[in-house]
């Protein structure tokens, strides 16, 4: 029982604020920490804000994920059909509140993916997105596709986006907290897949040498001071054609997928890409800032 308790207690309350710790150390030895703590009006108000969201986000995570099952979406509702890919060591349950609000907003036609985080490889977690854009495609013809990613399942967004079968049929991608370079707890991460997220793995250096659609809408969505994608560096795409909007350091790694405020500015940016994605087709040439 008392193994029970510490267990619960470090996964809720040691390991996130552990994990802050580092990225808080990663950005200083990057030079980072001065300039993120500027441009949020401070710093350690943030953190320990960041800290208290991530325990609460990993409660949240752990009750919902047993109910994958029940929480699966495989689109149905109306307007534009949208593919939620989850990230390392999660289930399609993550997106329980944040596929709501999505609705409510008028983008309830949602499908999610979901795979294993320690029986797989990132090529296979694609092939399986690949198979769900598919049927959303087919579900809705004459329709475009938006993909929503967060953390690993933005690296997927970027993997379907350069796929040729799909040119012309994706309106838009957000990813959120996406290690669009990596991540240095890749180096420690459990299992195969979560190393491979590593900075200069053979997965960043492949996606790297993808081709990206210049007429495609691309959003990547971070907080600075991320607790489990670090150094901010990690987090910039770095590639033209991506928008970058940074969150508040309150919201944790894992809070993303709870935080409403997200929620709506995914929502904004779909119906920006949609417009786009429309002037697009009708023969203009309209490309990404």
């Amino acid at each position: 029982m008392n193994m029970l308790l510490f267990l619960v207690l470090f996964i809720v309350l040691i390991f996130p604020g552990l994990c802050y710790l580092v990225s808080i150390a990663s950005n200083a030895l990057r030079g980072n920490l001065e300039r993120i703590a500027d441009e949020s009006g401070g710093l350690w108000l943030g953190v320990l804000a960041g800290w208290f969201n991530a325990m609460g986000a990993t409660v949240l995570i752990s009750l919902s994920y047993p109910f994958q099952r029940l929480l699966r979406r495989r689109g149905g509702g109306t307007g534009t059909p949208v593919v939620l890919i989850h990230g390392l060591y999660h289930n399609p349950a993550a997106w329980l509140l944040f596929a709501r609000w999505l609705e409510r907003r008028g983008y309830g036609n949602s499908y999610t993916v979901g795979y294993g985080s320690f029986t797989t490889v990132f090529s296979e977690i694609v092939q399986e997105a690949g198979r769900v854009v598919d049927q959303a495609l087919e579900s809705n013809p004459g329709q475009r596709v938006l993909l929503c990613g967060h953390s690993l399942g933005g690296l997927v967004c970027r993997a379907l986006l350069a796929e040729k079968r799909f040119q012309g049929r994706i309106a838009g991608v957000a990813t959120m907290g996406t290690p669009h370079r990596g991540s240095l707890l890749g180096h420690v991460a459990i299992g195969g897949l979560g190393r491979s997220l590593r900075p200069g793995s053979r997965v960043m250096r492949d996606l790297d040498e993808l081709s990206e659609p210049r007429d495609v809408p691309r959003l990547a969505l971070f907080t600075p001071l991320d607790n489990m994608v670090m150094p901010e560096q990690c987090l910039r795409v770095g590639r033209e054609g991506w928008m970058e909007d940074r969150l508040p350091l309150r919201v944790s790694h894992v809070g993303m997928i709870y935080h409403r405020p997200l929620a709506e500015r995914v929502v904004t940016f779909f119906r920006l890409a949609e417009a786009m994605s429309e002037w697009n087709g009708q023969g203009r040439d309209c490309d990404m800032p």
